[in-house]
């Protein structure tokens, strides 16, 4: 058998190699060689149960940080826009109805609407708040054992507007579910007693069809029975708006009276009074919408996460992508080389 001159079979090979590019150009195909196929990417991109899973583990993770993140957010929003309560004090009710009332005048104006009937009013749960004092509701026989005031003059500026807002928790008894709607009497004095304004608001207990409260118990079920919380149902009422402090009588003394139908009591567990400046138009509205606006502004700041975490993400992309090209040149300079393209025609 004749031997095979090597360097004849070099000159056949170039020289087929060289026909099949030419042909492979007139025909209109690029002369480059397929992109290898990366096995490990491959591999990669087949998803099964368990990458399924994992990635779905990993969306849920991601779309509950950002909620998170959204609540925090639009709550220190609200709690930035929100005026802080300029004076604040709890109410502590008499029930009694023997108890001197420490600020009232004894001598009613029975011409005022309010006092018609004296009996009820002195009959009524009733409690007083010193903004002057850092005690509340309790007589001291003794200078001593009486703390220092927070302060002499006034607690608020004078010509200024402000609004006055009561909050009550009432427990869920009957005598409260039955009670109907009853009256806040607030009143507010000056340090000498002298009368500055009176306001009675209606309120009633909230009411809540069964099913309503029976859910509702479920959710609170475990913090109920360890303490956490109590059966208690909260009633703001505002009994004030657009209050200007007096410059020559500062505000001390703020008295609240509960008075209801038939004189029955309205039973309270804890109460306050708060005073705060007067709200704008904005605050009103993210206010009283409370639960419309913090679920619109918890999903706008959603989506404006989703928006920043989409443009971070690709960002490394883009950038990457020329390099990539770069990369697949390359390989397919190697691979023709290695069969015998010479890389003037692969360039051509």
């Amino acid at each position: 058998m004749r031997e095979t001159d090597p360097a004849a079979f070099r000159a056949i090979v170039h020289h087929a190699t060289s026909e099949a590019s030419i042909r492979a150009q007139a025909l209109g195909f690029s002369g480059r060689p397929p992109p290898i196929v990366n096995q490990t990417e491959f591999g990669e991109s087949f998803v099964g149960i368990v990458p399924a899973l994992l990635k779905a583990t990993k969306v849920l993770m991601l779309v509950l940080l950002f909620l998170l993140s959204s609540l925090f957010f639009y709550g220190l929003f609200y709690v930035s826009i929100m005026p802080g309560h300029s004076a604040a004090e709890k109410l502590y009710f008499d029930y009694s109805g023997i108890a001197r009332h420490p600020v009232r005048s004894p001598v009613l104006p029975k011409t005022h609407f309010r006092y018609q009937n004296p009996h009820i009013l002195n009959n009524a749960p009733w409690a007083v708040a010193d903004f002057f004092s850092q005690h509340s509701q309790w007589d001291g026989y003794n200078d001593d054992t009486l703390p220092a005031p927070l302060t002499s003059s006034r607690v608020l500026k004078p010509g200024n507007m402000y609004q006055v807002e009561v909050s009550l928790d009432l427990p869920e008894s009957d005598i409260n579910i039955m009670s109907g709607v009853f009256s806040v009497l607030v009143e507010i004095l000056s340090a000498d007693g002298t009368m500055l304004a009176s306001s009675v608001r209606s309120t009633r207990f909230p009411h809540e069809t069964g099913w309503v409260s029976t859910i509702r118990k479920g959710v609170l079920l475990a913090p109920l029975l360890f303490g956490a919380a109590e059966e208690t149902r909260t009633v703001e009422v505002p009994s004030f708006r657009y209050l200007v402090e007096n410059e020559d009588m500062p505000l001390r003394y703020a008295t609240v009276t509960l008075l209801s139908q038939e004189n029955k009591p309205i039973e309270v567990m804890t109460g306050s009074i708060s005073i705060g400046e007067e709200l704008s138009s904005i605050q009103i509205l993210v206010k009283e919408w409370f639960f419309t606006c913090y679920a619109a502004g918890t999903a706008f700041i959603f989506c404006t996460h989703g928006i920043i975490y989409l443009a971070v993400m690709a960002f490394p992309e883009r950038q990457n992508r020329p390099r990539d090209d770069e990369a697949s040149l390359d390989s397919g300079s190697s691979v023709a080389s290695q069969g015998g393209i010479p890389e003037e025609q692969l360039d051509a």
